[in-house]
């Protein structure tokens, strides 16, 4: 996994506040291995052609990359009119912001990490409501109904977000940005006209594949001796630990009664009131963080 350069400047930052020089110099060498990875250039693979459909079997030696923090899978190849990028996403919670909020790829024809040339796919839309299928363990996971039983966080597995996330292909559309000769604009997915192909789908496995085929000449380049910069971003879920009030970790069940003996306490009543993330039924309710990721790689584009 690309480590974050930011995060460890902190982290390097602190080291030498705490003049911790043994971890300062380790850090330094992973901050000089993490550069070296960034500005490394990986050669694209030259295929004859893809077919842009949302399976992997063209793919099978190809997806040779996989990044920790966003858990995608992925690779690259091209010929002399298109550069072809796959995927794979098998993490049903990433697989969710996949259909909420999209997955973009960046084109930098400088080889930097420049964002002004992206195709999105599938354009942003409202997160498919798991919570009027019965075949989900506790629909009320979404806030759809509210009973007296504890809450329970079971997430959808990646099997279930296939069935509820089918959708008709044709209704689908793809953003395309700042590409020479292509308008700005949403197209319709893999429609035979549009100049960028896009589609995405399942495989038997329940794993959510992504195909782009980018046309070579939508690139500002005169050649492609040099690297060019390929981006991706896709939201991230985490889920936060939850704590009680004024730090501290919710308690593990048993202990000693409320404070204020047998009848006091809070209230009059013997009972402490549940914190702010806690339920009535005495279930913790986790804070979730949703945020953007994105990441680079240089690439060469492969000759015939």
């Amino acid at each position: 996994m690309p480590i974050s350069l930011r995060s460890l400047f902190k982290t390097i930052s602190k080291m030498i506040r705490n003049k911790n020089w043994i971890a300062f110099a380790i850090s330094l060498t992973i901050l000089y291995s993490s550069v070296l990875q960034a500005a490394k250039k990986h050669p694209s693979h030259f295929i004859s052609t893809i077919q842009v459909d949302g399976k992997s079997t063209e793919w099978d030696s190809l997806l040779n990359y996989y990044n920790s923090e966003t858990k995608i899978q992925y690779g690259f190849a091209n010929n002399q009119q298109y550069l072809f990028v796959c995927v794979k996403i098998f993490d049903a919670d990433q697989q969710m912001q996949f259909m909420h909020s999209g997955l973009k790829i960046f084109i930098d024809e400088k080889g930097k990490r420049n964002e002004l040339n992206y195709v999105k796919i599938p354009v942003e839309k409202p997160m498919p409501d798991f919570s009027k299928h019965d075949e989900m363990p506790h629909p009320k996971n979404f806030g759809a109904r509210r009973t007296e039983q504890p809450i329970n966080f079971e997430m959808p597995d990646s099997s279930q977000i296939q069935r509820l996330s089918k959708t008709d292909a044709t209704k689908e559309k793809l953003e395309v940005v700042g590409f020479q000769n292509i308008p700005n604009g949403e197209f319709v997915l893999n429609e035979q006209r549009n100049p960028i192909k896009a589609f995405y789908d399942w495989d038997d496995f329940h794993a959510l594949i992504c195909e782009f085929a980018i046309p070579l000449n939508a690139f500002n380049i005169a050649d492609f001796t040099k690297p060019i910069g390929l981006g991706f971003e896709i939201n991230v879920m985490e889920m936060e630990e939850p704590q009680m009030p004024g730090g501290g970790m919710p308690p593990m069940g048993g202990g000693a009664p409320p404070m204020g003996g047998d009848g006091g306490g809070f209230g009059g009543g013997g009972q402490m009131p549940p914190p702010p993330n806690m339920n009535g039924q005495g279930a913790f309710i986790p804070k979730i963080k949703i945020s953007a990721k994105t990441f680079w790689q240089k690439i060469l584009i492969a000759k015939r």
